[in-house]
């Protein structure tokens, strides 16, 4: 048997005849019926009753099937072959905004290594505020960044990760810990602790604005440029921590907990973002795996 054999009996099936068949696939009428007498006499069965129209045997019909499968299973191998020879030596320059953005780009990188083991990962870290201009300047080739980064920018395609609205950054053992569900309206008479704009820009004006619109902007009363410092204020007990869900670093939240505060807006995930028609192959096979 060989894979002509197959697609004659394919053809077959689907044309109706061996003339109409020989001109679906661009073959001879006599090839047609010798890839069809070669299938039967190999797997010692008849598969087609010679009326007309023709017609499959039960037998046929069940080979059609697998005859389909079988061809199906080498367009893939040649898809497998094609996608390795195009990334063979083919440079992949993924970026990251913090250590949160960077243990996801890691998972993904993971999968991407896996299919493609000959494409080669260059990691590079960026500052938020100039993530997306280090994209556009082909500096790298995709990042992994806050949601609220991408907003209004052309020529940048970007596919949402990670879905999030705002979350309270508490000590395990503090009262709001209790509730099953937290509003803005439970944090009033309670210190709030943000990050300084400087670090993330987007994410700072759109939580300033949720604050003024749920009247607890006043609380707001210390910010802090560090993430050391940030944490370190919420840990000892003094304030209460706000901060967009996706971007969270839970490397610094052993003794404390995020609560996501339900009445938020889900606009501070993570997405991934790429230059729209960009020529790297790397890119599309990349984003391809990330958003299974």
């Amino acid at each position: 048997m060989n894979l002509q054999d197959y697609q004659s009996l394919i053809a077959v099936a689907e044309a109706g005849s061996f003339s109409a068949a020989a001109k679906k696939i661009y073959v001879s009428q006599p090839n047609i019926s010798h890839h069809i007498t070669n299938l039967e006499k190999e797997l010692g069965v008849k598969l087609i009753e010679r009326t007309t129209p023709i017609v499959l045997t039960p037998a046929g019909e069940r080979c059609l099937v697998l005859a389909k499968e079988i061809l199906a299973l080498c367009d893939k191998m040649k898809e497998v072959a094609r996608d390795e020879n195009q990334l063979a030596g083919k440079k992949l320059r993924p970026g990251y905004v913090n250590m949160r953005t960077r243990e996801i780009l890691m998972e993904e990188v993971r999968k991407f290594e896996k299919a493609y083991p000959d494409a080669q990962v260059q990691f590079a870290f960026y500052d938020y505020a100039s993530a997306i201009e280090a994209l556009r300047s082909r500096q790298v080739d995709l990042i992994i960044t806050g949601q609220l980064s991408i907003t209004d920018q052309p020529g940048i395609e970007n596919q949402l990760i990670q879905s999030a609205g705002l979350v309270v950054v508490a000590p395990k053992r503090h009262p709001l810990t209790l509730q099953k569900e937290l509003k803005f309206s439970d944090l009033r008479g309670y210190p709030l602790i943000i990050r300084k704009r400087e670090r993330y820009p987007q994410e700072y004006d759109q939580m300033i604005e949720e604050c003024r619109n749920h009247q607890i902007a006043e609380a707001v009363v210390q910010e802090e440029m560090t993430a050391e410092n940030y944490f370190a204020q919420i840990e000892m007990g003094k304030v209460l921590g706000i901060a967009g869900g996706g971007m969270l670093l839970k490397y610094f939240m052993k003794e404390l907990v995020g609560l996501p505060l339900t009445d938020s807006l889900p606009q501070y995930g993570v997405v991934l973002a790429w230059r729209q028609n960009d020529d790297n192959p790397a890119i599309s096979k990349f984003v391809k795996l990330a958003v299974k």
